[in-house]
């Protein structure tokens, strides 16, 4: 059965495509800029079927952990479609309709390499070549120094027709400058200015380049438009602040006091020692990571932290507590949850286990199984509980609730991590909720969420509101109740 687009999709694809035309504007050059869980690569995987159709040879580049997925849909699209997955010595085969690259090898090939295979062959010097970059925000450091060397490559070649098209759901979250090379590079300008653009004057920015240069939706617009309109499948529950028993606000306390002594950062001693908090059975040894000298390796300075009174019992903390109430009372719900540490994440499945709580973790799977094997657990368990960042890019959630039992530390990739349960590939609804310590630094935390949710409203495009991220920010700007 061949995939079809929803009815939005479509008016994407076909404006996307419309767009990329237009060489004055978009020098053949579109972002496709959709927000997460919109469905960019079955959008992508239409456009690409579309371009093989009408002669063109198309290179698609993308995080390994999403290799197969665009393999799969854009086969789905068209079955006829001839693909070759690049291995890092040999970046092009002129037979194939599709060259589908891991983003990862980019920066094996050198500039020499990739001039000789496309010198060489003879083929693609007459054909026209559409090249697909999925994720491009990622393209930093080493990845997009092979971007820059691929791109040039086919670009600078005026024995044929060049187009690009580049998929991201969140530029707006990546690091400035880095954003505004990759748009100096493809679209041209200064990247400072643009940097200054969008750091300073955003609605300049949308205005002189991502109008132009950017089709996008929302999850909201795809689901606005169906016949069988679907809700929003996320829920925010109502968040109540957890309460510290006074053993833990003491144990809080000695550590603090003890890494303050140690010179450690202290913006960073609140976040070290809530995870201390957490898991209280952790080893009370924290180790300061120092910088490679140019001469030898420094060695790391290990803190010894005391324990406070008497030992404390994990099972006893009310975070803990509270996280067995809510399991306990969740019916027949499969929930997923969310914490950074890793010694928390194997001390949570331990513990749950012992409460006769089926729980697992991903240890020891590789990254393009992550989702494949979450799925497959939840047949037999309840409980999955797992680093958000592990589960960063292209994976579906498979669980009727979300728990973020704790906050990670950057907030532009909690909101990511969140607003992928509204995906449309979920099953579900599902239920969403923020475990907050009644402390100055998750309080502080979930503030600073709440800011950078109404910040990055226009995580895609030049949409000036997002439902989801306006609910989101109003409901957590409510949990200091004295404001």
């Amino acid at each position: 059965m061949m995939s079809q687009l929803y009815a939005t999709q479509q008016n994407v694809v076909n404006e996307l495509e419309e767009k990329i035309n237009q060489y004055h504007k978009t020098k053949h050059q579109m972002y496709l800029s959709c927000e997460m869980g919109t469905g960019k690569t079955y959008m992508g995987s239409q456009i690409i079927a579309d371009y093989v159709e009408d002669g063109f040879k198309v290179f698609v580049v993308a995080p390994n952990t999403v290799i197969t997925k665009w393999h799969d849909v854009m086969q789905s699209f068209k079955s006829d479609l001839t693909i070759n997955q690049m291995k890092a010595k040999s970046p092009f085969d002129s037979q194939a309709d599709v060259s589908l690259i891991a983003s990862k090898d980019l920066n094996v090939w050198t500039k020499q390499q990739i001039d000789d295979e496309i010198g060489n062959n003879q083929p693609l010097i007459d054909d026209k070549v559409l090249l697909v970059f999925d994720e491009i925000h990622q393209a930093k450091k080493s990845i997009y120094e092979g971007f820059e060397r691929l791109y040039k490559a086919l670009k600078n070649n005026n024995n044929y027709l060049f187009h690009g098209v580049y998929a991201t759901g969140t530029i707006m979250e990546g690091e400035v400058s880095e954003i505004a090379d990759i748009i100096a590079r493809t679209h041209g300008g200064n990247p400072s200015i643009i940097k200054d653009d969008l750091r300073n004057n955003f609605p300049r920015f949308v205005y002189n380049y991502w109008s132009d240069i950017s089709v996008s939706t929302s999850i909201e617009d795809v689901q606005e438009l169906e016949e069988n309109q679907q809700e929003i499948k996320q829920e925010i529950a109502p968040i109540e602040k957890i309460e510290l028993t006074d053993e833990q606000r003491l144990f809080m306390e000695v550590i603090e006091s003890q890494l303050e002594s140690a010179n450690i950062n202290p913006e960073r001693v609140p976040n070290i020692s809530s995870n201390f908090v957490d898991n209280p059975e952790k080893d009370l040894v924290y180790k300061v990571s120092r910088r490679v000298g140019t001469n030898a390796l420094k060695k790391g300075q290990y803190i010894d932290l005391a324990l406070p009174l008497k030992e404390l019992n994990f099972k006893n903390t009310s975070k803990f507590q509270k996280l067995l109430n809510l399991i306990q009372n969740s019916g027949d719900d499969k929930i997923l949850v969310y914490a950074n540490d890793d010694d928390t994440i194997k001390t949570l499945i331990h513990v749950l286990n012992e409460h006769d709580i089926s729980a697992f973790g991903i240890h020891n799977v590789s990254a393009d199984q992550y989702s494949e094997y979450i799925n497959r657990q939840f047949e037999t368990h309840k409980v999955a509980v797992v680093e958000p960042n592990k589960v960063n890019v292209g994976i579906d959630i498979h669980a009727e609730q979300l728990v973020w039992y704790q906050f990670m530390s950057n907030i532009d990739k909690m909101i990511q991590a969140q607003r992928r349960v509204c995906r449309l590939s979920s099953q579900g609804k599902s239920l969403v909720t923020l475990f907050v310590y009644d402390t100055d630094y998750e309080d502080v935390r979930a503030k600073d969420l709440s800011n950078a949710v109404k910040h990055n409203a226009v995580t895609y495009g030049v949409k000036q509101q997002d439902n989801l991220a306006k609910l989101t920010g109003i409901i957590l700007e409510g949990i200091d109740s004295n404001d």
